[in-house]
């Protein structure tokens, strides 16, 4: 059996934001004929072990003909980033945690947005209703679709692209 690298979505409870993530990029991945190729799975920093996706995330989903419906939150482990290619996290906040809380994460957890060249969190939409989740769910389609061959290059162990170094005006060029 060939390894497949894993990718992880990360965020706050692992009702909602990662979960969608997850089922999202599942369905890219199928899309593309890549499902052989990766796995992805989803955490949250502070899970509690069990919990069901969100009401409204179900529902979002299933709408799309995308089944969220047994999807169960697990906290964010030692093991997990360990066994993950590539971490994507939902908001900076996500990367602060995850630095102070486990060793080794450096070089492979980014920021979801940063994968089209952007630098926003994505926000939780827990309890804020329908409207939220559609948003939500928008956002992560837009970022898994347009950002999907930069993520599995990540996966497959390419270098993330360099991000032009900011120089100030005293600085020689």
């Amino acid at each position: 059996m060939t390894y497949r690298p894993l990718i992880l979505f990360v965020c706050t409870g692992n009702t909602c934001r990662s979960a969608m993530a997850e089922r999202l990029f599942l369905h890219l991945l199928q899309a593309h004929g890549d499902e052989e190729r990766f796995r992805t799975a989803s955490a949250g920093v502070w899970a509690h072990a069990g919990r069901p996706a969100a009401a409204e995330a179900v529902a979002l989903l299933a709408s799309q003909g995308l089944d969220l419906s047994q999807h169960r939150s697990r906290p964010l482990t030692q093991q997990l980033v360990d066994e993950a290619d590539v971490l994507l996290v939902m908001e900076r906040a996500h990367l602060q945690d995850l630095t102070l809380r486990f060793s080794r994460t450096r070089g492979k957890t980014y920021l979801l947005s940063s994968v089209t060249g952007e630098r926003k969190d994505l926000t939780d939409p827990i309890s804020l209703g329908e409207e939220a989740y559609a948003a939500c769910y928008e956002t992560l389609l837009a970022y898994l679709t347009e950002g999907y061959q930069h993520i599995v290059a990540m996966a497959e162990g390419a270098s993330p692209p360099a991000k032009p170094r900011k120089r100030w005006p005293w600085q020689r060029r």
